[in-house]
């Protein structure tokens, strides 16, 4: 993953992006993991990374939540 962020506004952001296997033709995709990432950006425009790290219990339970709502008829598993 790359982003450049550039803003003359301030503000945030954080993304946990989850990683696995699909299988297409099986509707399914096998959790491998997730990780947490972003940045923010201060009133100079100054960027402060934060992450990549492992992405918390909690932080991909959300994630995984996302999946499932988006792709109701895939088997999403772990």
């Amino acid at each position: 993953l790359q982003d450049t962020p550039n803003s003359q506004e301030t503000g945030a952001f954080k993304a946990v992006s989850t990683l696995g296997v699909a299988d297409k033709g099986a509707r399914s995709f096998k959790i491998l993991g997730s990780m947490t990432w972003g940045y923010t950006i201060d009133k100079n425009g100054s960027v402060t990374i934060s992450g990549p790290r492992l992405a918390t219990s909690a932080e991909q339970a959300s994630s995984i939540g996302v999946l499932r709502r988006d792709s109701p008829s895939w088997n999403i598993s772990q």
